[in-house]
Formats: C-alpha cells, sequence, structure tokens
C-alpha cells in the first residue's frame, strides 16, 4: 500500500515539537515532549505516511532539522528570517497549541505548506486534466524531493509504458536488463533492511537498565515490523516487474503474424489527443478503436492519410477515407496496445484494393521487435 505524502513541521531541542500536515494543508498530528529522542520522533512520522517536506521556524536551518529531514528522505523549506510570534499566530489560524513547542512544529509546517502550495496545486490540475488523479501523492513526492519538472516525475514511474514502447522501437534485452537491474537494487535495499534489523537485535544486549532495556526492545519491536512491512512491499514490486516482463515478452513472442494496434477507447478529440502524446501514434500505425461511433471531425482530420483502417469489436461506418474493420476482440493485449490476426483481419475487409497498400506500407516500416 503507497504511503500518503506528508509535510512535517519540526522544532528541536530538550522539548521537541512535531507536527504532520496532509499535502492538502490539513492537520493530521500533533505532538511535543521532554527528553524525546529523534528516533521516536522518526516513527511517528513514519507511522502517519511518506514526510516528503520538512519545515523549520528558523532561517539557518538547525542541523537536527537537516538530519531529521535527511533520514526521512524530505527536502527542508526555511524563511528568509526567523519567524515572529505574531506570524506564527497567524499562520496556525485558531488552532489550539498546548505548548510553545508544538506552536512552533505547527508554524513550522504550515508556512512549509505555503511555500509550496503553488506547485502542489499544479500538480493537482495536471493530474486531473490528463486522468492521473491515482497517482497525483506519488508525482508531489517525486517532484518536491528530487526537485525535477512534474513531466520528468511522470516519465520516471511510467513503467509499462515505457516497458511497451521499448518493445515495439528497441531490442528486447535492453528491457530485460532494465528490469533485471531494478530487480537486483530491491534485493540489496531488502539486505539493508535486514542488517538494520540486526544492528537493532545487538543494541539490546548493551543497555545496562532494566527500563532502557525495556523501552529500547520496545522502540526495536515497532521498527522490525514496520521493516518487516517494507521488505514484503519489496518483494511485491519484484514480482510486478517480473509479471510486467513475462507479460511484455509473451505479447512479443505472439506478435508475428498479427497487427500490432494502438488502442482508442472512441475517436473522441480528449482521448485522441491524451492517447496521441503517450503512445505516439504516427502514420502507418493501425488503431483499434472500442467505440468509433463517438468520433470527432479534429480527430479525422488529423488521423486522415495517416491512419485509415480502424479495428473495432463494434461495426461503425465513418467518412471516406476511414475503413472499420469489425473484429470480434484482439487476439492478445498489452496495456494500450492489441494484437489482431492479420489472417482473420483480411477476411473481415471488404475494400481489399484500397487497404492493400497501407498493409504494404505498414509490413515494410513495421518495427522488429528483438
Amino acid at each position: 500500500m503507497e504511503r500518503k505524502p506528508l509535510i512535517a513541521g519540526y522544532d528541536p531541542g530538550t522539548t521537541a515539537g512535531l507536527a504532520l500536515l496532509s499535502v492538502d494543508g490539513k492537520l493530521l498530528d500533533i505532538m511535543s515532549g521532554k527528553n524525546i529522542s529523534q528516533k521516536e520522533l522518526l516513527l511517528r512520522a513514519i507511522s502517519k505516511g511518506k514526510v516528503i517536506l520538512v519545515g523549520t521556524d528558523k532561517a539557518k536551518i538547525p542541523s537536527s532539522v537537516d538530519s531529521f529531514a535527511k533520514k526521512l528522505g524530505a527536502r527542508v523549506t526555511a524563511p528568509k528570517e526567523d519567524l515572529k510570534t505574531e506570524e506564527k499566530q497567524k499562520l496556525i489560524g485558531g488552532i489550539k497549541t498546548r505548548n510553545d513547542h508544538q506552536l512552533d512544529a505547527l508554524a513550522a509546517a504550515f508556512f512549509c505548506f505555503n511555500e509550496n502550495k503553488k506547485l502542489l496545486n499544479k500538480i493537482d490540475v495536471y493530474a486531473k486534466n490528463r486522468g492521473m488523479e491515482d497517482i497525483k501523492d506519488k508525482i508531489k513526492e517525486i517532484v518536491l524531493t528530487r526537485r525535477i519538472s512534474i513531466n520528468e516525475a511522470v516519465k520516471s514511474f511510467e513503467q509499462p509504458k515505457k516497458i511497451i514502447r521499448k518493445v515495439i522501437t528497441i531490442e528486447q534485452k535492453q528491457d530485460s536488463s532494465r528490469l533485471r537491474e531494478q530487480i537486483r537494487k530491491y534485493k540489496r535495499d531488502i539486505e539493508l533492511l535486514r542488517g538494520y534489523i540486526d544492528r537493532l537485535s545487538e543494541e539490546e544486549s548493551n543497555k545496562k537498565i532494566e527500563v532502557t532495556i525495556r523501552r529500547r526492545k520496545d522502540f526495536r519491536d515497532k521498527v522490525i515490523v514496520f521493516l518487516n512491512k517494507e521488505i514484503k512491499e519489496r518483494k511485491k514490486e519484484i514480482c510486478k516487474l517480473k509479471e510486467e516482463k513475462r507479460m511484455a515478452e509473451e505479447f512479443i513472442a505472439e506478435s508475428n503474424g498479427c497487427y500490432i494496434t494502438k488502442k482508442l477507447r472512441n475517436l473522441g478529440y480528449d482521448e485522441y489527443e491524451s492517447k496521441r502524446k503517450i503512445l505516439k501514434i504516427k502514420k502507418g500505425d493501425f488503431l483499434f478503436v472500442d467505440n468509433p461511433k463517438i468520433a470527432n471531425e479534429k480527430t479525422l482530420r488529423e488521423l486522415e492519410g495517416k491512419n485509415n483502417i480502424i479495428f473495432s469489436p463494434r461495426k461503425a461506418k465513418l467518412r471516406d477515407p476511414f475503413i472499420v474493420v469489425n473484429v470480434d476482440k484482439p487476439d492478445k493485449e498489452y496495456g494500450n496496445y492489441a494484437l489482431i490476426s492479420i489472417k482473420k483481419a483480411k477476411e473481415k475487409m471488404q475494400d481489399r484494393e484500397r487497404i492493400n497498400e497501407i498493409i504494404k506500407d505498414y509490413q515494410k516500416n513495421r518495427p522488429r521487435a528483438g
């Protein structure tokens, strides 16, 4: 399960304060404590989600705040000048706090949220316009922690789309090599996590005071439970990558004797425009359209002379020069791609003289996998 991205406000010291916000600016947790260790604060933050931003009320970032952020893989946001009391009160907007440490932590969190709010909203709009709302939190995490553009962030985890593009445009060996490298990376991460668990176990034997030992053991057990969950998630990712690799190889193996078509739900312009950028629809491509009855003239103008043959499970008639070839269903599907048997397709085609020229051109220019 993906952990929700969070914004933290951290006030270090003998009595430390910690506040956690969602990336929508909602308060999720606030606490303070005397002689509380940074480990306990880290565990508290980790239990609530994935901290991607850490705020401080100091212009000069305290070393403990910097250390806290680095251990979480987050980025620090600091004001140009130390926040004043009246500024802090305005930032928290009337939320009640128990002491000055909670006030400082909460104000730092809201300051951090306000500083990054414009970019967060921009990502929300980007995701909504492209039907990516289910992964907008992941986009925010990558953009804010790696300091890269939204487009670069989206490209960095569009794994299935990258795999199929490589299947069609470059040799399969390059794709397999990348998958194997990612699997090796996850396995190394698992070994590092296991080593950390072992080190935590060794610490217990060095404690002399019974109460301290008991507290350390409780903390260790909680961390072990958390890290074991992380190991399971890594293993799931490995299995997922292996399955994607298997499906890609199966798709390639079955592509002989088939047209590789690019899938669209319909011929509306919004659908075409979004898929055109992802699939790089170009002249000579074959399209598989679920419902060609939904068609926009602007889409047809852009396709005219490039993609005149359209396969579909539904019967439909489009204006010249488009031909809709009715097929029951694809022989094989993978992501945004589908295989259509050349033999079956030819049997269905009505206007052979008009189509043969396009088919020959497609076969001549079709990229060969492997």
